[in-house]
């Protein structure tokens, strides 16, 4: 990524400082609302340092893609609310670690199977009538029965 300083005055006689950003091979454009070079600066890095972070998203996503059916699985984790997260991956523990960091009820991985990202979306299709929010689902009906038939009696919590 590259970017480029426009000064107050150079484009349109703008009063700000403009960030152009080039990414990809398109632009993008982000204005500072200031007059202070310095501060133009800082929204030019803090841009730098997001493209940054995206790139190794991207990066962990095609990794995460290149794992083999074998090496993948749909985990089960269970919040103490009765919620249930289904989602797909290589180490399922380190995405409970992950999950808990940002939660502030208590998780725990009910277990998992063999699968894949595709088994995956087809189990949010199959249990769509209990979607509470994204991946995460209420613990209750043929969801519970599902689960109960994998892992014995699923615990709230």
């Amino acid at each position: 990524m590259s970017y480029r300083l426009f000064a107050p005055g150079t484009r349109k006689r703008n009063p700000y400082w403009i960030v152009r950003a080039f990414l990809y091979g398109r632009g993008y454009e982000i204005s500072s609302k200031t007059k202070d070079e310095a501060e133009a600066h800082v929204v030019a890095e803090q841009f730098e340092a997001a493209v940054d972070r995206q790139r190794a998203l991207e990066e962990a996503e095609r990794a995460a893609a290149a794992i083999s059916v074998a090496e993948c699985f749909v985990y089960f984790i269970a919040s103490a609310d009765g919620r249930v997260k289904i989602g797909s991956s290589a180490v399922p523990e380190r995405r409970l670690a992950a999950l808990q960091t940002g939660s502030g009820a208590q998780l725990r991985l009910l277990g998992t199977i063999a699968g894949n990202y595709e088994d995956e979306k087809n189990l949010h299709h199959r249990f769509a009538g209990y979607r509470l929010r994204g991946e995460w689902f209420e613990i209750a009906g043929e969801l519970r029965f599902y689960l109960r038939n994998l892992f014995g009696e699923p615990q709230d919590g």
